[in-house]
């Protein structure tokens, strides 16, 4: 059977992106194909204006794929939304596939009911179609049966794993929207780099005490047979490297790499947490300390909870939609970095049996050697004296280190 592919997308698309967003969706509908092993669809579209209508084109001219169109009312009501030039391109569609569907036979009497009736338009899709198209420019909605309504509504009822979407550029910036991101990705962008500052002096200070520890151990080893200009250098670059590990590590205390990082991740988290709220229609609760410490976040909360209280539309799908994807990016964030981590400590535990084993042998022949030595007064060795006194501080060292 033919699969059913549906569409729901913002109205207002201008001149400049209706051309890409034709390429994008006909790339969305073959990748819906191509995951469901498939060649043969049905468009299922309301033929709105914008986002719908161009899916429409895409279906009959590019594919040559039959329309199902879902009305919200009956035709003779339907047709007061459109503009003359858009109720043409309505009509040349309903002549081509003059069977369509009508999810509510009522002439809505007010704004509240013709919403209420789009929004169902946007269900029946989502419930009747095996996979969705969303066009979307991640705006709030301004009201409701919008494209975030049905995309939340979607989330709740659906498996993500059929869904494509498709982001558009905004036409209407929602200022708190754009101050609350902004604020993120700067945070974040000085988390990444107090991160990775703190990363890169603990790993020179360990390589140079890893160097220092194989120059001691050189030294103490074989100092019976190196020349005495060499034993000099090699102790002078034992100093260098402790003497540079001991300046790296001041001033990593002293410009706080590590409590900076944590500072701006965790002021990160909060913008992160507060555009959640801010879509969601929360109203955000301020601690007192934050009131008493951080008079710049409590400002930017108090606008926030000011725009809460005076929106015009609060959508419960939405707001569980926002909530839910603030949860699923922490999800998958930790589970990223706990499967990061698991391949690291794994790799870890197999160099620390290796390093391990090789110390147990190296100690084996180092009391075998004291054995011989001792009771049977013996010159013999397993493997040279030198040799075993140098392997001893190296695989300590890593033994330690890691």
């Amino acid at each position: 059977m033919a699969l059913k592919l549906g569409i729901s997308g913002n109205r207002n698309i201008n001149g400049l992106e209706k051309e890409k967003l034709f390429a994008n969706i006909e790339k969305s509908i073959r990748n819906v194909l191509k995951r469901n092993n498939t060649n043969q669809f049905i468009g299922y579209t309301p033929l709105a204006t914008g986002a719908d209508t161009i899916f429409a084109e895409v279906v009959r001219n590019v594919f040559n794929m039959p329309l199902q169109i879902v009305m919200p009312f009956p035709l003779s009501e339907y047709e007061k939304d459109f503009s003359e030039v858009e109720k043409k391109v309505l009509n040349s569609f309903i002549e081509s596939f003059p069977t369509f569907e009508i999810t509510s036979n009522s002439i809505p009497k007010d704004n509240i009911e013709r919403s209420e009736a789009y929004f169902k338009v946007g269900k029946y899709l989502v419930d009747n179609c095996e996979a969705m198209i969303f066009v979307w420019d991640e705006n709030k909605p301004s009201g409701k049966g919008g494209t975030a309504d049905v995309i939340s509504y979607y989330y709740e009822k659906k498996n993500q794993n059929s869904l494509e979407f498709i982001a558009l550029n905004k036409q209407k910036e929602d200022a708190f929207n754009t101050d609350i991101q902004n604020e993120f990705i700067q945070s974040n962008r000085k988390a990444i780099k107090r991160r990775n500052n703190y990363k890169l002096v603990w790993r020179i200070a360990i390589l140079l005490g890893w160097l220092a520890v194989v120059f001691f151990a050189i030294n103490t080893a074989f100092d019976t047979r190196l020349k005495p200009v060499i034993c000099l250098i090699l102790v002078c670059l034992e100093f260098l490297f402790v003497f540079l590990v001991f300046i790296l590590i001041t001033r990593a205390k002293a410009n706080n790499y590590h409590g900076q990082y944590l500072k701006e991740r965790s002021r990160a988290e909060t913008f992160r947490i507060l555009k959640c709220y801010y879509h969601a229609n929360v109203e955000i609760k301020v601690s007192e300390l934050t009131s008493i410490k951080n008079k710049e976040l409590l400002n930017l909360i108090k606008d926030i909870n000011k725009q809460i209280k005076e929106s015009k539309y609060n959508s419960k799908w939405y707001s569980n939609y926002s909530i839910k994807i603030l949860i699923e990016e922490q999800i998958k964030y930790h589970k990223d970095k706990i499967k990061q981590c698991g391949n690291k400590f794994h790799w870890f535990e197999r160099i620390n049996l290796i390093i391990a084993l090789l110390f147990l042998i190296n100690l084996v022949a180092h009391l075998s050697n004291s054995m011989l030595h001792y009771f049977y007064k013996s010159h013999l060795e397993l493997y040279s004296h030198e040799v075993i006194i140098f392997l001893k501080y190296i695989l300590t060292c890593l033994l330690c280190s890691h």
